[in-house]
């Protein structure tokens, strides 16, 4: 990149790669509003407070939107992460692996904007 040739090259080597990077997350982007807009699973494992359908769509799982709603209504009530695991672990219900909820896996279940909504299908 001494030379000003060598720099042009350098320079437009870079921006056809930062453009094909961006066209690659476009494409994503749109592939995977196409599939939510479709209605059929695009992921292997459903969200939390869900089950997936004989259709492929997702359906809310009773208990599942329970211990959801228990959540939401610990953290209203002003209850640290750690004290909301715990208040479950005492309560009963357990995580899909079948351990205690975590305060990190409580933060991911709190803090998702999906949570809550009435998603027929993502």
């Amino acid at each position: 990149m001494d030379s000003s040739s060598g720099f042009l090259a350098v320079t437009v080597d870079g921006m056809v790669a930062e453009h094909l990077r961006r066209v690659i997350g476009e494409k994503t982007r749109d592939a995977l509003a196409h599939l939510r807009a479709e209605g059929p699973r695009y992921a292997r494992i459903p969200p939390y407070g869900y089950r997936v359908a004989a259709a492929g769509t997702l359906e809310a799982d009773a208990a599942e939107q329970a211990t959801l709603a228990r959540m939401r209504a610990l953290r209203a009530g002003w209850l640290s992460l750690t004290q909301i695991a715990a208040a479950l672990a005492r309560r009963g219900p357990l995580a899909r692996n079948g351990k205690p909820f975590t305060a990190k896996v409580v933060r991911a279940l709190v803090t998702d904007r999906a949570i809550g909504n009435s998603r027929a299908a993502v």
